[in-house]
């Protein structure tokens, strides 16, 4: 406990700050998270991944101080004593924030208002972060991402990456060796995964000519990062992954963690994003593709993460009961998506 004590008085120089970590949850971002009681406030100490580099660090936290400024309910980094919004530590960069009210309960309380909220909050969002040109002027760098009008080849590449992958018969063998109550779920994955992947790459050649709006976007957005107090959004968090982006792709993402394949609902969730921020004709079906490849590309990533080369050191980074239950949440779309041929 002496390294993140020593952390916390960067911020806070004086006084007793009392820490209590907080546990992984059905997520994987490398990250690890306390909460820090001090003087009658409540804060967030998150402690980064390696690998994160101190400019999109300092993007990113620019990114949510915007938002916040924009009195949106976003966790805008603390500045230190020296007016830093992060300090280095070890190998580490961490970051305190303030600590977001409210509970990320949408599965087990699904009211409308709750859905309503959330999909207005994320196009409030969208609207703060898109650059404010239209098609024929030149991309604006703001944020330290190039925001612009294009195609968003990176979903291409690891579609193509998943279909061409050459480690598929080693994750085979790892899942022969499962219990039962896992190996099935596991090979049904793996076998819709074979056959869905080769089939979206071909339908994902339409999206690498089609121009659609980018901006600084969330790209983690999902259910377990909404956070309520009653039907109001009272926390959005968790912007390790935020970046240049299409907005597009966030909607997809939390539409489709908060209701699956209820077609009720996403037309619901897309009316109330599109109160706030209309859809062009082609963002709109843009929201389906990336959907349907989020399902199969997210199901190949948990499937690696719980039985791939590298599962014994992931292991402490999540919660695993949490994340089985998230990933046969996955496999359930999969048969979906096959069975709607959509």
């Amino acid at each position: 406990m002496e390294l993140p004590i020593a952390i916390v008085r960067h911020w806070f120089a004086e006084g007793e700050p009392v820490l209590r970590a907080v546990a992984a949850g059905r997520g994987f971002s490398g990250a690890r998270l306390w909460q820090v009681e001090h003087a009658g406030r409540l804060v967030a100490m998150r402690q980064w991944p390696l690998g994160v580099q101190a400019e999109r660090l300092a993007s990113i936290h620019k990114f949510q101080r915007k938002l916040a400024t924009n009195n949106l309910p976003v966790p805008a980094p603390l500045e230190t004593s020296e007016g830093a919004t992060y300090v280095k530590a070890g190998r580490h960069f961490w970051e305190l924030a303030p600590w977001m009210l409210g509970a990320a309960d949408y599965w087990s309380d699904p009211r409308p208002a709750k859905l309503d909220a959330a999909l207005r909050m994320l196009a409030r969002i969208h609207l703060v972060a898109l650059p404010k040109v239209e098609r024929w002027e030149m991309p604006a760098l703001i944020d330290n991402s190039y925001l612009r009008w294009g195609p968003l080849p990176s979903r291409i590449e690891k579609l193509n990456g998943l279909v061409y992958r050459r480690d598929v018969n080693r994750l085979r063998g790892a899942i022969d060796l499962l219990p039962a109550e896992e190996r099935e779920p596991a090979r049904l994955a793996l076998e819709l995964i074979e056959r869905l992947g080769p089939r979206e790459l071909v339908r994902s050649a339409r999206w690498d000519k089609v121009d659609l709006p980018h901006g600084m976007c969330l790209r983690d957005i999902w259910h377990d990062h909404v956070l309520f107090t009653g039907d109001e959004v009272t926390g959005v968090i968790d912007f390790g992954a935020a970046e240049g982006s299409a907005p597009a792709a966030d909607i997809a993402r939390l539409l489709g963690s908060m209701v699956g394949d209820d077609q009720p609902r996403w037309a619901a969730g897309l009316a109330a994003y599109e109160s706030v921020r209309p859809l062009t004709d082609e963002e709109r079906e843009a929201v389906r593709f990336f959907d349907a490849t989020g399902v199969v590309l997210s199901a190949a990533n948990w499937l690696q993460w719980l039985y791939g080369p590298s599962a014994s050191r992931l292991a402490g980074t999540f919660e695993r009961n949490a994340a089985l239950g998230r990933f046969n949440i996955l496999v359930g779309r999969l048969r979906h998506l096959e069975d709607a041929g959509v």
